[in-house]
């Protein structure tokens, strides 16, 4: 499953995550425009922008809110 993740600009630790349970990986791929030829894209990536992030906080289980103090990444873990 996908997440979005929340790092502490002061520590570098996870602060929190989000769920992103009903995001496709073709979405993904559109979002960070990654290739569709790459059959392999299941890494952390960093969030290329802030337009990106609002995209992919719509998929959020969760409320969602912007914060400043984190630095946003998404990463794909099997559960």
């Amino acid at each position: 499953m996908w997440y979005l993740e929340a790092f502490d600009k002061t520590t570098e630790s996870l602060a929190y995550e989000f769920a992103l349970s009903s995001i496709a990986d073709a979405t993904v791929r559109r979002i960070l425009g990654l290739p569709e030829d790459d059959p392999d894209i299941y890494y952390g990536y960093d969030i290329p922008s802030r337009s990106a992030l609002e995209e992919l906080a719509t998929y959020a289980d969760g409320k969602f809110s912007f914060d400043d103090a984190v630095d946003y990444q998404i990463g794909f873990y099997d559960e």
